[in-house]
């Protein structure tokens, strides 16, 4: 079947977030172009491989079908499905961390401050990539520091969590915020599991 390839792939890579987040983020991957009548290509209805929509995490299956060739697909989903061109892993846990940056941005200004603060410091590229996005109309102004964040976290939990899933204990501890980051996420994750409220949730905290 087509596509059948790609999204055990994709399963695989947004299972692992999936768990990694609790089971508390929904995705979806199918392959949601557009096509006429007899089954011709006619738009994507997202310019990207994928995004956060309405509490969802939704994967475009069919999203580079023109861009490579079914040997080029093939060739890349054999040697490391877990890194795929057209939906790295990063790209993934970008999506996955946009409702906890605006839950961070809320319950724990202080550690919201500090990530961004380092953010602005030592991510140039990131910054200069999402500013160029906002001169395109593709974010807004007002919500670009959030974006940007979650373009750097996404990026550094792939770090901090192997392909298995297990932690990265050596680069974790050799990042101070992004350990604070992961215990935040733990004890939100707890929360919205039904546990008690833990501090690390008090707006006060860093």
């Amino acid at each position: 079947a087509k596509h059948l390839k790609r999204k055990q792939t994709l399963e695989l890579i947004a299972k692992r977030f999936y768990d990694l987040f609790g089971g508390s983020i929904q995705y979806r991957i199918e392959d949601m172009n557009i096509y006429d009548e007899n089954g011709n290509f006619v738009a994507h209805p997202f310019e990207a491989p994928a995004r956060f929509n309405k509490g969802v995490v939704e994967i475009n299956l069919g999203y580079n079908d023109r861009k490579y060739t079914r040997e080029e697909i093939d060739f890349y989903e054999q040697t490391d499905p877990f890194n795929v061109p057209w939906l790295t892993r990063e790209t993934v846990a970008h999506e996955f961390m946009h409702p906890f940056v605006l839950a961070l941005k809320v319950s724990n200004p202080g550690l919201y401050r500090n990530l961004t603060n380092e953010l602005q410091d030592t991510q140039k590229e990131i910054i200069a990539h999402v500013n160029d996005l906002v001169k395109r109309g593709t974010y807004e102004e007002a919500t670009k520091l959030d974006e940007a964040l979650t373009l750097y976290l996404g990026k550094e939990l792939t770090k901090a969590f192997r392909k298995n899933g297990t932690l990265n204990t050596e680069y974790v501890q050799s990042r101070p915020f992004l350990q604070k980051f992961i215990d935040w996420l733990n004890d939100i994750i707890d929360y919205i599991m039904g546990k008690t409220k833990p501090k690390t949730l008090d707006r006060k905290s860093v």
